[in-house]
């Protein structure tokens, strides 16, 4: 059930000095009797399913609307999204739903996909990206460096962030 998911906040702050400049939402699943569940272990698992869409969009309503309530700040609410999510057509609508049911602005919410993500399907990946750039959404490839790095994928995807891989570097 949904009151056994939390959201917790990660700051993202400059690197230069330290300002914040926006805040990861990371789901977090503790379990009656199992106790904390890692995102690793039940991630996964929703992937494989039919889950991670309903999941995913748990994560924007509750994550958009924590958003409006921080908006005085000015900071940017930022979101992992799962390769399902990308190859289902109704996510788009699904992410400006949130948005405009939470009263934030596209410009302040970034999307972060792996770069596998959009390797599985590129053409699909694209479409879902291009329509939620073209709506102010952030896009940022996260894990940059882990497998299926191309340069030449930079260049063909509309992205606003690298968040390069620890091992890449």
């Amino acid at each position: 059930t949904t009151d056994q998911l939390q959201i917790h906040y990660q700051p993202l702050t400059r690197f230069l000095d330290g300002a914040p400049v926006g805040m990861e939402a990371l789901l977090r699943w503790q379990h009656p009797t199992l106790g904390n569940i890692p995102p690793s272990d039940f991630i996964t698992l929703a992937e494989h399913t039919d889950l991670i869409g309903p999941l995913t969009q748990f994560v924007l309503d509750r994550a958009t609307a924590d958003a409006r309530d921080v908006e005085r700040f000015d900071i940017r609410l930022s979101i992992n999204v799962s390769a399902r999510n990308l190859q289902d057509r109704r996510f788009p609508s699904g992410v400006f739903r949130a948005l405009d049911q939470a009263g934030v602005d596209p410009t302040r919410l970034e999307l972060e996909i792996t770069e596998s993500a959009i390797a599985r399907e590129p053409e699909r990946s694209l479409f879902a990206i291009t329509g939620l750039r073209e709506a102010g959404v952030r896009i940022a490839i996260d894990d940059f460096g882990t497998g299926y790095s191309s340069f030449a994928m930079l260049r063909d995807f509309p992205v606003d962030r690298l968040k390069i891989d620890g091992s890449f570097v």
